[in-house]
């Protein structure tokens, strides 16, 4: 008959390591068993240095967050992040992403801001935007300004700033140009009051920032891109002296995925920036980090190695690490 196959000289795999005897768990006898732990006893995972920071702010404040067309489940990264502030919660679907859903897609986030309101009790309620989420809380913004004297507009809760926002990955230029000043997607940022503060999160790649080049081009070539670009218009605003702009390298239109070593780096620039931009609706006056610290290459220490992290998300021309504010 036909030959066996020679036996191989392979050694057995080993089998898995058993969690309770796995030395990146440790027990924790003052636990309290539970019905999932293994017989009698709870094991947990053991306190290992992380470079996550803890971000504490002194007003208690829920994040309503304003996602893109796709809807809630996309900004994952984002609402992440902004847990870390306080809680965040986010608007389910749009109506639709043309301007005659733009109604409905207001009334749909004010509904979202009243309950988280009631929900959070004393908190505040600020509104992040996120891609076409931003020009939905934008348009929400203008809106709430001009009809201060009117006041023909269902109230909302006393808790919802409307003064302000986080715009994350502002879509500043659509795949095609603007027919006219109505579909201008800077024109509702325009229409906004001097005191209104804003702060724009985006990447320096973002193709909303460019439109010079490529099968969506329809810039002059030489006009301003990016985060620099932003920035021009922003101090163009009417409310410049309380724009902060924050860039963040190496990514595009999602912010805050600059790879999976460097979201971290990415989203702790964030927070920092927006430490000082919250408490402002709240009176307190935070001072600004001016720079980033450098790794240490001796030390260990995992926060050193976080700031020499960020470094590389810092622009060689901007000599502030929370973005830049503009004067009035």
């Amino acid at each position: 008959g036909p030959a066996l196959p020679a036996p191989s000289s392979r050694p057995p795999e080993p089998r898995r390591p058993d969690p309770r005897y796995d030395p990146r768990y440790a027990r924790r006898d003052d636990a309290a068993p539970r019905p999932d732990a293994f017989g009698d006893e709870e094991f947990a995972p053991s306190s290992e240095p992380t470079t996550t920071r803890k971000h504490r702010l002194r007003n208690p404040t829920t994040f309503v967050i304003a996602g893109g067309s796709s809807g809630a489940g996309f900004c994952h990264e984002l609402k992440e992040a902004l847990s870390r502030l306080g809680h965040a919660t986010e608007v389910e679907r749009w109506a639709g992403t043309y301007k005659a859903h733009m109604n409905a897609n207001i009334t749909k986030l004010e509904a979202c801001a009243n309950a988280a309101a009631r929900v959070s009790e004393d908190a505040s309620v600020l509104f992040v935007g996120n891609s076409f989420g931003c020009r939905v809380v934008a348009e929400l913004l203008a809106r709430r300004a001009a009809d201060v004297e009117t006041r023909k507009l269902k109230e909302l809760h006393e808790n919802v700033i409307t003064t302000g926002a986080v715009l994350v990955s502002y879509p500043l230029y659509g795949p095609a140009a603007p027919r006219d000043k109505t579909q201008d997607r800077r024109e509702v940022l325009d229409r906004l009051p001097p005191s209104t503060r804003l702060m724009f999160v985006s990447g320096e790649k973002d193709e909303f920032l460019d439109r010079t080049s490529g099968g969506t081009a329809w810039r002059k070539e030489g006009a301003a891109t990016g985060v620099a670009g932003l920035r021009a218009v922003a101090a163009d605003l009417r409310c410049a002296s309380h724009v902060t702009v924050v860039g963040i390298e190496n990514t595009g239109h999602n912010a805050l995925r600059a790879g999976r070593k460097k979201v971290e780096p990415a989203k702790d620039l964030m927070l920092r920036a927006m430490e000082p931009f919250v408490e402002a609706f709240h009176g307190i006056e935070i001072p600004r980090e001016t720079g980033l610290v450098a790794a240490d290459p001796e030390s260990s220490d995992e926060e050193d190695k976080l700031n020499g992290d960020r470094k590389r998300f810092k622009k060689a021309d901007d000599s502030r690490a929370s973005g830049r504010n503009f004067p009035g």
